[in-house]
């Protein structure tokens, strides 16, 4: 079974299911997490995916230039 925040396990849900996800995510992560994550998804080429699970984050109150710096220290 894939681990359920890779983007592999992304893959096997429905898309309502991937946008709950990661909006969970993007409301309960750091900015330095959600920079990794996204790293992560923006690699697995699950960039729909990544600008949603930045989208949260920045709706729920997290820093989008501090996320935007974490991305920026991982490419």
């Amino acid at each position: 079974m894939p681990d359920p925040g890779s983007p592999a396990h992304l893959a096997t849900m429905t898309e309502a299911d991937r946008v709950t996800y990661l909006q969970t995510l993007g409301a309960a992560l750091t900015e330095g997490d959600i920079g990794l994550y996204a790293d992560i998804l923006a690699r697995a080429g699950l960039k729909t995916e990544m600008e949603a699970l930045i989208r949260s984050a920045k709706a729920a109150g997290r820093d989008s230039a501090e996320i935007a710096i974490a991305l920026g220290g991982l490419r």
